[in-house]
């Protein structure tokens, strides 16, 4: 296995709104006791993020937003607005950010997903991926022609992969639940990666294929597929713990 050096990795993650603050400050204090990954943070509220840990680096939501000014009227964060409704693909912003700044291995998680594994042992984890792949320690949904298992996340595609010019990529169509995903991306793909995610996001808001057009679900499912990036489980299954409350599920 390769060596990977620990300063090209990055862990990435939002905390908006005050009760997803509380959260991620209690994750940020619970870190393992050898984890020393640049952490970076993405919020609405700077002022309330806990910044004991040393690696942490807190960005104003509003600041990287202005990259993609066609979408900020469709990603205003609304006063204790429900998860349903909540703009899931203002994610990209932060995953983008740790991109430019140089970071090969991008580890996203929720504020509920908490890191647990050791230094070494995610080190392990990714010096076992090949380039161009998304690993995530959740489940991954599968696009199925039977409509078995949750195909949510897929909903309309035939109109979606028709505007894309991607009508031959239906059986490869799949994505995995939110909490957690690990981006080992070259430096082409990441540009192209975050390229396709804004595009397929504006598309999405102005004409709606899933729900309201705002989960980032079936947005990845179709940039995986515009780029030809492989998605997969991490190889360990104990790299978070992750715990969420009943509002998750929509």
């Amino acid at each position: 296995m390769k060596t990977i050096n620990p300063n090209s990795v990055c862990f990435v993650g939002n905390a908006n709104q005050p009760k997803y603050i509380e959260q991620f400050n209690s994750k940020i204090q619970n870190l393992p006791k050898d984890f020393d990954f640049d952490f970076y943070v993405c919020t609405d509220n700077p002022s309330l993020v806990n910044r004991d840990y040393q690696k942490l680096k807190v960005f104003n939501l509003n600041s990287l937003q202005q990259r993609t000014p066609e979408t900020l009227s469709y990603e205003k964060l609304n006063p204790g607005v429900k998860l349903r409704f909540y703009p899931s693909n203002i994610r990209r912003h932060i995953i983008h950010q740790a991109f430019v700044d140089g970071f090969d291995y991008v580890v996203w998680s929720d504020c509920d997903a908490l890191p647990i594994a050791s230094k070494n042992k995610f080190l392990r984890e990714l010096s076992s991926y090949k380039i161009n792949s998304v690993h995530s320690q959740n489940i991954i949904f599968r696009f199925r022609e039977d409509g078995q298992g949750n195909q949510q996340p897929f909903t309309n595609c035939d109109i979606v992969l028709k505007h894309l010019g991607l009508s031959s990529q239906k059986k490869n169509l799949k994505v995995h639940d939110g909490p957690t995903a690990i981006y080992y991306l070259d430096k082409k793909m990441q540009k192209s990666f975050i390229k396709s995610w804004d595009d397929i996001t504006l598309y999405g808001y102005q004409k709606p294929f899933f729900r309201e057009g705002h989960h980032s679900r079936p947005n990845c499912a179709y940039t995986f597929v515009m780029n030809d990036i492989s998605l997969n489980y991490t190889k360990s299954k104990t790299l978070f713990r992750i715990k969420h409350d009943r509002s998750v599920w929509y």
